[in-house]
């Protein structure tokens, strides 16, 4: 009797201990707890940090340090967007940070500090959000490549070039996921950046196009927006990376399925024709343009053509001898378009 008494206790003390830690964590307690759930490394957190040293190594970066302290930094803030702020922000909730104000900046580098974390440096966060069930390293990292602002700070290029990271924090939670990287120097950089887009909106481009696809938002990082779009029988894939109000991301890329004679169906050409003339107004021979193209790359599957609008490179070229790849981006963006 007394021992089975003695096992019941234990089960109710360990219950209600584990209760106590979850519940240290609510609301504003996030920002000040010494533990809260997620903050050890998980595999999903180990396997981001793999797959962001390879991406690194693979540019000719060096490798930096998986840092617990700024994965708790990292942690704390998915639990604070998931619990607190219930929006998809850079902001803490004791700290609302304003891309556009240079005052609130310090909301982000500066929470390693503020958090008590144990880094001493400042902090340069990157987030994803998917749309689609819990966010995996896979999906989140090849987000961030195709985003001029985070694919920068990921291999330290453009505005952040001169800054030296010296440790990473991996935080993965529910449909959230962020990389937190660290510099032991205040480097004095300014923290806003805005991409040269396309000079459309989502809405500009995509009109008279969902009457033929189907256009869903997929994920998401703070700055840009992952739309999807399928034709019915799926020979056509439309992907977008922008925000609403503007295709600030220099990627915008399509594929489409060749009919069995090399050329494509009367839809691809409607779709092909309305997004470019949406995107494109004062381009006067789209059709004349893209006829000749599709000819002469059905007539030579490893040709290319590339027609400059307004700074931007519009790309067609085969994949294989079954997909046609058409990329729209700033010309003077690096170009990431994916295999699909």
């Amino acid at each position: 009797m007394t021992y089975r008494f003695l096992v019941v206790f234990l089960i109710i003390t360990t219950v209600s201990y584990a209760s106590y830690a979850q519940g240290s964590c609510a609301g504003n307690q996030v920002l000040t707890a010494k533990s809260c759930p997620g903050d050890i490394t998980s595999n999903d957190e180990k396997t981001l940090f793999q797959l962001v040293t390879k991406y690194r190594s693979a540019d000719g970066r060096p490798t930096i340090r998986l840092s617990q302290s700024l994965s708790l930094v990292a942690n704390r803030h998915l639990i604070d967007l998931m619990q607190n702020i219930k929006s998809f922000t850079h902001s803490w909730s004791n700290c609302p940070y304003d891309i556009n104000n240079e005052k609130t900046w310090g909301c982000i580098i500066d929470a390693p500090q503020r958090l008590n974390s144990g880094y001493k440096g400042q902090g340069y966060e990157t987030l994803y959000r998917t749309m689609n069930g819990n966010a995996t390293p896979e999906l989140a990292l090849d987000a961030w490549k195709k985003s001029t602002l985070h694919n920068s700070i990921i291999l330290n290029m453009d505005m952040f070039k001169n800054i030296a990271w010296d440790e990473v924090g991996i935080a993965v939670k529910g449909p959230y996921a962020a990389l937190w990287f660290g510099s032991p120097v205040k480097s004095g950089q300014a923290a806003n950046t805005h991409g040269n887009g396309l000079g459309v909106s989502y809405d500009q481009a995509v009109e008279g196009l969902t009457k033929i696809l189907l256009i869903d938002q997929k994920s998401s990082t703070v700055e840009s927006n992952k739309w999807q779009g399928f034709s019915a029988d799926r020979r056509v894939k439309l992907e977008i990376f922008g925000t609403r109000k503007d295709i600030s991301e220099a990627s915008l890329a399509i594929s489409m399925k060749f009919e069995a004679d090399g050329r494509l169906s009367q839809v691809n050409r409607t779709v092909l024709a309305t997004l470019l003339t949406n995107i494109f107004p004062e381009w006067s021979n789209i059709d004349a343009w893209i006829t000749s193209t599709i000819a002469a790359i059905a007539a030579d599957k490893t040709a290319s053509r590339t027609k400059l609008v307004r700074k931007n490179a519009i790309e067609f070229r085969a994949d294989g001898p079954t997909l046609l790849k058409i990329s729209i981006t700033p010309e003077s963006k690096q170009r990431y378009v994916e295999v699909f």
